[in-house]
């Protein structure tokens, strides 16, 4: 039983749940390296989108464990790499990797 114990405690303090609000901020990067992209984030929602400047549809915005998805008649994928880094996936038309940084 102590050591059941013991295993349970070591669990708990190893993984961390996220907790609301730890997508908040504004996130930038460059689709491909060469088209911007801006994510505001605010109570793990996303506010706001803009692609190249222009305000896109966010659509519905989802979060399990280190990644947050939004879209509409596109998704993107962000998922946490460090305290303020975070690797994004889109898909639409045609696909594009990106790496965000908090501001």
């Amino acid at each position: 039983m102590k050591k059941l114990l013991c295993a349970s405690a070591f669990l708990l303090a190893i993984v961390q749940p996220a907790h609301a609000g730890d997508w908040d901020g504004s996130w930038s990067g460059k689709w491909g390296g060469k088209s911007s992209a801006l994510i505001k984030i605010k109570n793990d929602k996303v506010v706001a989108y803009y692609f190249n400047g222009a305000a896109q549809s966010a659509g519905t915005t989802k979060v399990k464990d280190k990644t947050l998805s939004f879209g509409s008649d596109y998704s993107v994928a962000l998922t946490r790499t460090g305290p303020k880094t975070a690797s994004a996936f889109y898909k639409g038309r045609g696909t594009a990797k990106a790496t965000l940084t908090l501001q």
